[in-house]
């Protein structure tokens, strides 16, 4: 869940964009137990679409998340394969060991 935070953290920086107008939401394979009660944010695989559709309010016009997207295309298309391997890697380093 904290890479996620990140995650939409480094969104909101690199678009200029207030925190607020991101929802953070983790999701599970429908085959993962959850054993403690999990945030409001979490969802599993099967249920993700409902809790998405939950979310009814425009944070942004319509018109903006065009040019956002875009956005977010752009910069995804500068990191290379061996960036997201390097990423990756990291990753499961921290995570399980």
């Amino acid at each position: 869940m904290r890479q996620n935070f990140k995650h939409t953290k480094t969104l909101a920086a690199l678009l200029n964009l207030p925190a607020a107008v991101f929802h953070s939401v983790v999701v599970f394979g429908d085959a993962a137990t959850l054993k403690n009660r999990v945030p409001e944010n979490v969802a599993q695989l099967a249920a993700v679409t409902r809790h998405i559709r939950g979310y009814t309010a425009d944070l942004l016009p319509p018109e903006k998340v065009a040019g956002l997207v875009e956005a977010i295309q752009r910069c995804a298309s500068t990191v290379d394969a061996a960036a997201k391997k390097r990423h990756v890697a990291k990753l499961r380093r921290r995570h399980t060991g």
